[in-house]
């Protein structure tokens, strides 16, 4: 082979190393990528079609302030929805969890965003409870949904919203590093309130017939209850006004829309948080005879639990245990039936958090709560040595305590009890009270046949004119028998109705007492400061003058409804 034929060969070889060297870095490159945007337009779980699947709910949103994500979630126990971080309070979450489920179906990949793992900060959609990565911002929140099985039928890591893009957001898998920008209506919440029951008495404003208002307190160190202005008011029907007993004034007259915000307050109760019930109050709020008698232990940290939420134990009139609050009592009388009892304890604050479900220490919540009580038992304490220097020192900037104070709320204890009495119904329907039916005929023809022969033998007296009464006719007593006996059959058959429109309500109102007994049994309740300071008006509130114009700004005068909202998108996502 002369040179020329060599170099020839050389060229050749050459060529065919770059085109393999090509074809290579082709083949090495383009499948991923291809691969990264064939999935763009796809659903991420085709598969999931049915949201009443949906069991159980997992929510992680990243604390950055606690650097922590705790979990939030919904599951289904023994036949009920419950929160597992809340002692298995029971949820109201069937169409909730539902309505979560069926915004997840057919979420699509929209547009590719990043494909490397370097940009999940950048997106915010680092996995929430990632412990590999040591970044502490760009973190997602996480949703998982599950069904009975435990079987994940969703699993989203849900990120920024995407600038300038209204209602897309940066969405990953979490077994996936691509990022993509997703279209999302989703309105998430980890707050206790928004996933139980907020009607939490369960009656309507128009059966309400009668609330006592006891202002009571009462006194740690003498044991007792110290009496307060009592306040009852009632009405016969919704239709009439709210008239306060043993009240005459010629100058005032009861507030009607003030006791009418009180029935607002209460059909729009604020329910914060839950705590366990201690063993030995049982549903009605009462004490266990057999704890108070054969178990003087749990009775004695009985006593020191409740008091450490202000409710105390001592002897009524009658010299029977009595379970007194703090706060005095309201109680409710309605038209269905139910006879409620509201008894309202401490007053604390702290942060949602801490209200929610008691994450304060025992020891930190019951100092919190000797404060609230007793303000000037902290003021009494002497300081230590330096403290004073030390809070001079430590003086915050005009706005960073503000903001903290912002972040704080102040949450009421309640305990709720509720009964049934037959007696609110109203009277129950009498049954009317069939006719006789008149004598036999041949008696009667044979009585007016011998009358007829007496008649005969007495002498014809002249009949005056228009002497009408002695010629009127008999009435008939079989036409009169009948005619009773229709009105009998009519009044029967409206009393069989309103008997059974009775039992109805009746054995509505036994259920419902039940099955808010089962539901209060197991807690202390918590309430805002708002809704307490609505429900236990002073007495003198509840009066204005006569002919006083009301408050235009009062709930019951036309306008927006309390707490309107302009709709538009929410994804609190922790919030």
């Amino acid at each position: 082979m002369n040179l020329e034929s060599k170099r020839t060969a050389i060229y050749i070889g050459l060529a065919i190393v770059g085109l393999l060297i090509a074809f290579w870095a082709e083949a090495a490159t383009s499948p991923t990528e291809l691969k990264e945007f064939a999935k763009v337009g796809k659903e991420f779980y085709p598969e999931f079609k049915d949201p009443t699947l949906a069991a159980s709910l997992y929510l992680y949103a990243y604390d950055e302030e606690k650097a922590a994500s705790p979990e939030f979630s919904i599951e289904f126990k023994d036949g009920t929805y419950r929160i597992p971080r809340f002692n298995d309070y029971p949820a109201d979450a069937k169409e909730h969890l539902a309505k979560t489920a069926a915004s997840l179906i057919g979420l699509k990949r929209d547009a590719l965003a990043g494909r490397r793992e370097a940009e999940h900060e950048r997106y915010g959609v680092i996995a929430p409870r990632n412990t590999e990565s040591l970044k502490l911002e760009g973190r997602g929140s996480r949703i998982i949904i599950k069904n009975e099985q435990g079987e994940t039928l969703v699993d989203y890591i849900i990120g920024k919203q995407v600038e300038g893009e209204r209602g897309q957001y940066y969405v990953r898998l979490p077994e996936e590093k691509e990022t993509y920008k997703v279209k999302l209506a989703i309105d998430l919440s980890t707050k206790f309130s928004d996933w139980v029951d907020d009607d939490l008495l369960k009656f309507n404003q128009s059966d309400l017939r009668q609330m006592t208002l006891d202002r009571y307190s009462f006194d740690i160190r003498s044991g007792q209850p110290i009496p307060g202005a009592i306040s009852q008011l009632s009405r016969p029907d919704s239709n009439s006004d709210w008239q306060l007993a043993d009240f005459e004034s010629e100058t005032e007259e009861v507030d009607q829309n003030k006791v009418r915000s009180i029935g607002e307050a209460l059909s729009s109760l604020e329910l914060l948080g839950v705590r366990k019930k201690p063993e030995g109050v049982n549903a009605n709020v009462e004490l266990d005879d057999s704890v108070v008698r054969n178990n003087p232990l749990i009775f004695q940290a009985l006593i020191q639990d409740l008091a450490a939420r202000g409710f105390f134990v001592a002897p009524n009139n009658q010299g029977e245990y009595y379970l007194y609050a703090d706060q005095g009592e309201l109680g409710l009388e309605a038209a269905n039936g139910l006879a409620y009892t509201l008894r309202f304890g401490d007053v604390f604050t702290g942060s949602l958090e801490e209200i929610e479900a008691g994450f304060l220490s025992d020891e930190k919540e019951q100092k919190t709560n000797a404060e609230d009580t007793n303000p000037e038992a902290s003021a009494e304490e002497p300081q230590a040595e330096g403290a004073e220097n030390a809070d001079s020192e430590n003086v915050k900037p005009e706005g960073e305590e503000e903001s903290k104070s912002d972040d704080l709320k102040q949450g009421r204890y309640l305990f709720v009890a509720v009964n049934f009495d037959e007696s609110l119904l109203g009277p129950a329907p009498v049954e009317p009270t069939k006719p006789e039916a008149p004598e036999e005929k041949e008696e009667a023809s044979s009585e007016s046949s011998a009358n007829e022969e007496s008649d005969a033998e007495k002498p014809a007296v002249a009949e005056k004119p228009g002497d009408e009464s002695e010629s009127e006719e008999t009435v008939d007593p079989q036409q009169e028998y009948e005619m009773a006996l229709q009105q009998y059959e009519a009044d029967l058959e409206k009393y069989k109705m309103d008997l059974e429109a009775y039992n109805n309500r009746k054995a509505e109102g036994e259920k419902i007492a039940t099955e808010n007994n089962e539901r209060f049994a197991g807690w202390y309740y918590v309430i805002s400061e708002e809704s307490f300071k609505k429900l236990q008006v002073p007495e003198a509130d509840l009066l204005k003058p006569v002919g006083e114009e009301a408050d235009p700004a009062s709930p019951s005068q036309p306008g927006l409804p309390p707490g309107f909202n302009f709709p538009g998108l929410n994804l609190p996502l922790g919030n």
